[in-house]
């Protein structure tokens, strides 16, 4: 192309006609000016880079394909997954009410109590007498994708998690029976292996980040109907939509639906971005808006699941939360940054380590944390055993603490605690806040459980505001752990004392372990 824009130079050389004064050019000047032209263009073009047709060459294999192109390529390799069971008792009840809205607590609640879902099964059955709970035969459906050509497929944990034969169904009309190697609730991913003697068609995760605004094709079951590919673009990156601590969704406009789970989505060069989980939808539909895992995040659960056939995942054993602006405050932090931790699991790498409740992780390893979310992801990616350096804010100073890293229990929070009720007599700072209190019994299941009990708050009070409720546990005020209502007045006399405008409170509620801040009340 350099020629062409040397010529484009040379042409653009403006040639007068000649005027009334202008002197005569002989003609065999004037030959031999173009002869000198057309050499210097020989010249020009001999001095062409060597690699400048080759570069032309290389950028049109680059071009990306278009999506008739790239649904021939990769379509071979998303399957469709059949799950053949039996419904339990309640699931058809459990699959029509949301959990979510002003019932979801109820609804968790009522499944919880296998009474209830019994009650709930002998329902039309009142004039058999010992009925027993009947199932039936069920089949739930959704989509997949082939990673190696030994027939090694990923799908999602929430399409096989209910066992029950599983059926794969390829593009050209196979079917095979498929084994699930491993699954991890958390990421809902699952790995199946199919056995054939054929070499199966494959598709590989991406190596790079998905980009926002990229073009890209989804392709799945939907509603059972077989292979279906829609295309759409990156939306966001990043999104959280509640699922677990894990959450780090791509967000598509792309048309998903029920079917699509465990489906992938495609970037233009037929590499998996994300792996198809959820649907944002208030009626059920398609409303533009899906959520894949990504493909960095897929692909290392995917490995792990084929090697162990679980996650191990590495742990701290506290609870943490959101440090607020208020809290910040309290605590004498400049800014809100870190997390703060509020609840310590007896027997935990935390508590063997000295961790302290209000202690705020401000980095793991010299890498900062910004939320509770970026601790539990950074602490799970270590091996249990490995030590950790953290670095966090207590009594208003920064220190280092080495922990070594525990293993990821299933369910590590203890049971609940026994409460006394032994009414004590009210005590001023206690009336200001607008809350009664009384002490709490320690138990066996958990020896340091201390504190007061909430056993009033009062309406348009200070307590009320923040929410607490009759029942509440308040373990600590101001770093001051409060075994008693004259503990926790003197707390808050103190804290008034030494001027503060706000004091931080450990709260033990039914919906977990938390800091709450308390203005200050004049009495």
């Amino acid at each position: 192309m350099q020629p062409l824009n040397h010529g484009k130079n040379l042409v653009n050389l403006e040639v007068t006609a000649p005027t009334r004064h202008s002197r005569k050019v002989p003609i065999a000047l004037i030959l031999a000016f173009i002869a000198g032209v057309g050499g210097a263009l020989a010249v020009l073009q001999v001095s062409i880079p060597a690699n400048a047709k080759t570069s032309l060459i290389s950028s049109q294999n680059l071009t990306p394909m278009t999506f008739t192109q790239l649904a021939k390529k990769v379509t071979p390799a998303v399957v469709a997954i059949q799950v053949h069971g039996r419904a339990g008792p309640g699931d058809d009840l459990k699959n029509v009410i949301p959990r979510e809205g002003p019932f979801g607590e109820f609804f968790e609640h009522f499944f919880d109590n296998p009474e209830n879902i019994e009650r709930f099964n002998r329902r039309g059955d009142s004039d058999k007498k010992g009925s027993k709970p009947r199932s039936r035969p069920r089949m739930s459906q959704g989509s997949g994708f082939i990673i190696s050509d030994d027939g090694f497929v990923v799908t999602n944990h929430h399409v096989v998690k209910d066992g029950g034969s599983i059926i794969v169904l390829t593009e050209d009309g196979e079917k095979y029976k498929a084994k699930l190697i491993g699954a991890d609730e958390r990421t809902d991913l699952a790995i199946l292996k199919i056995e054939t003697d054929n070499s199966l068609p494959y598709v590989n995760f991406t190596e790079h980040e998905a980009e926002v605004g990229e073009w890209v094709m989804a392709v799945g079951n939907p509603f059972g109907l077989g292979g279906t590919v829609t295309t759409g673009i990156v939306s966001a990156r990043g999104r959280v939509i509640g699922s677990s601590l894990y959450d780090d969704y791509i967000q598509i406009d792309a048309a998903v639906n029920r079917g699509n789970s465990g489906g992938p989505t495609f970037n233009l060069e037929g590499e998996v971005i994300g792996v198809n989980t959820a649907i944002y939808s208030p009626n059920g539909g398609n409303v533009g808006i899906g959520f894949a895992i990504p493909a960095s995040l897929a692909d290392r659960i995917i490995d792990q699941l084929i090697e162990n056939g679980e996650i191990t995942r590495g742990w701290l054993g506290v609870s943490i939360q959101t440090v607020t602006p208020e809290i910040a405050e309290s605590v004498g932090l400049d800014a809100p940054s870190g997390t703060i931790i509020s609840d310590i699991f007896i027997n935990s790498p935390a508590e063997i380590a000295a961790i302290k409740l209000g202690d705020v992780v401000l980095e793991v390893n010299g890498h900062e944390v910004h939320s509770p979310r970026d601790l539990a992801r950074t602490v799970a990616e270590f091996t249990p055993g490995d030590t950790a350096k953290l670095l966090i804010h207590r009594d208003r100073q920064s220190q280092t603490i080495n922990i070594e890293i525990g293993e990821q229990p299933e369910n590590p929070r203890y049971s609940g605690l026994k409460q006394s009720r032994k009414v004590k007599p009210e005590l001023k700072h206690l009336v200001a806040l607008g809350i009664k209190v009384e002490m709490a019994s320690q138990s066996e299941e958990d020896p340091k459980a201390r504190g007061v009990i909430v056993t009033e708050v009062k309406r348009d009070s200070e307590a009320g505001a923040k929410g607490i409720v009759r029942g509440d546990k308040i373990l600590r005020l101001a770093g001051i752990e409060v075994n008693s209502p004259k503990d926790l007045d003197q707390a808050l006399q103190e804290a008034r004392n030494d001027g503060l405008s706000s004091v931080l409170a450990l709260v033990r509620s039914r919906k977990g372990q938390q800091f709450i801040t308390f203005k200050i009340i004049k009495t």
